[in-house]
């Protein structure tokens, strides 16, 4: 990644790979329709495009939009403190790779605005024939059984690395045809300086108000408080 972002037409650009000018262009032209509300049952605080980008292939543009009430009156302003959150995350997927945890493959971040307010975007490489965790779970309970130890692998990864995904649910994690898991959206994420316990039953409890809120079936509860109960009893 370019540690130094490169200004381009009125974007900052943090880039994994050189992008060329073409391909800011073709990035700056999806940013405008990055904007619409998501769609994916349990879906977060961003909304996507996915477009073909000349010499990388198919990509995900991710926009950045506000939650809350504040989300009919100012849709993807933020203000700014610190680092921007599309650098937050692409730092973040970068790190989680290096630990063999499946995640989106970054390509680049982008923000625009002034000293006190910003957009911004996210682009990753497209992982092919996805569904999230919760549409499988709602199709077929079997392979739902299947893939979980896989994903609570993955999941003692981060929190033995004293990883905080903040946001973890079934919506945020993607089953692709060859029943691999990927972790999605650590914008969030952040250092837990308490114990690997501790961090899990977070974890836990994130989780199951996500699918009792949602309606999802019990046995997403079951297979992820089994497998962390047994890894991590206080």
């Amino acid at each position: 990644m370019r540690h130094t972002p490169t200004g381009y037409r009125g974007y900052r650009f943090g880039e994994a790979i050189a992008l060329s000018a073409r391909q800011r262009d073709v990035l700056i032209a999806a940013f405008q329709n990055a904007a619409g509300a998501p769609q994916e049952i349990l879906g977060g605080r961003q909304s996507v495009e996915r477009i073909e980008l000349p010499g990388v292939g198919p990509v995900v543009v991710k926009a950045y939009i506000r939650g809350g009430v504040i989300r009919h009156f100012n849709r993807q302003t933020h203000l700014k403190w610190g680092s921007p959150r599309c650098a937050r995350e692409m730092n973040w997927l970068q790190k989680v790779h290096e630990l063999n945890v499946c995640a989106p493959t970054p390509v680049a971040w982008a923000d625009s605005g002034g000293r006190l307010l910003y957009r911004c975007w996210l682009v990753t490489r497209t992982i092919p024939e996805t569904q999230s965790l919760a549409q499988v779970s709602l199709q077929s309970l079997d392979r739902t059984a299947a893939v979980f130890p896989e994903i609570c692998r993955q999941l003692t990864i981060l929190i033995k690395n004293r990883i905080h995904h903040k946001d973890l649910h079934p919506g945020n994690i993607l089953i692709d045809d060859h029943d691999r898991a990927f972790f999605l959206d650590f914008d969030k994420a952040a250092r837990h300086h308490g114990s690997g316990p501790k961090l899990a039953a977070t974890y836990l409890r994130r989780w199951r108000r996500a699918v009792a809120k949602y309606g999802l079936p019990s046995e997403l509860d079951r297979y992820m408080m089994e497998d962390l109960n047994g890894r991590w009893q206080p």
